[in-house]
């Protein structure tokens, strides 16, 4: 009975947060906060700490706002999405710059492409140049709205392919196979703009 309300809430916060409601926020912060900010604070000063996990809310309100953002209904499920955020914000803090996943796994494009590669998630992570990332993301914008979802999430929210199938209610293969489709097409668009995906 707990966990449906859970899930209720989770869904019911969700589309609240994607109308811009003023107090979905600070229901947000509240019930998420304090594991985001102790995987930060464990690696961090408590001022860069409280930074970063700002950050990594605001970041998912906008991508709720934006059509992405945790999809899952259950609270593991959201935990996992921004701690996966604050993984990503702690690199990108560490290095500076924008940071993004390596876009080459052999073990993806194996299947059919030569072995050219695309990304997997235990690859690290890499800062691109503001022009390298405008061709990124205009290639990106090309895919359809289930394609690029899942490449957001495998990429940028650094979900395993298996968390992506059990998100988004696929096969792991069918997973896959959606990677490999739209890296192969990303390939191409990068190439016609003068880039290389190995650039990436």
């Amino acid at each position: 009975m707990e966990s449906s309300r859970d899930e209720g809430g989770l869904a019911d916060l969700r589309d609240r947060l994607g109308r811009g409601e003023d107090h979905a926020f600070d229901d947000l912060v509240r019930r998420f906060w304090p594991a985001t900010f102790a995987f930060l604070r464990a690696r961090v000063g408590r001022t860069e700490a409280e930074d970063l996990a700002q950050d990594v809310f605001a970041a998912t309100v906008h991508a709720v706002r934006s059509g992405h953002g945790p999809v899952s209904s259950d609270a593991a499920g959201w935990r996992r999405y921004l701690l996966t955020s604050a993984r990503h914000r702690l690199l990108r803090h560490r290095r500076g710059g924008l940071v993004v996943e390596s876009l080459r796994d052999p073990d993806d494009l194996s299947e059919g492409t030569g072995g050219a590669g695309v990304a997997d998630v235990q690859t690290p992570h890499r800062t691109l140049d503001g022009e390298a990332y405008e061709a990124l993301q205009s290639c990106v914008a090309r895919l359809d709205d289930d394609r690029r979802r899942i490449v957001w999430k495998h990429f940028v929210e650094g979900m395993s392919k298996r968390e992506v199938a059990r998100e988004t209610g696929r096969a792991e293969s069918s997973v896959r196979a959606i990677l490999v489709s739209a890296l192969r097409d990303l390939r191409r668009c990068l190439e016609r703009k003068g880039w290389s995906i190995d650039d990436m």
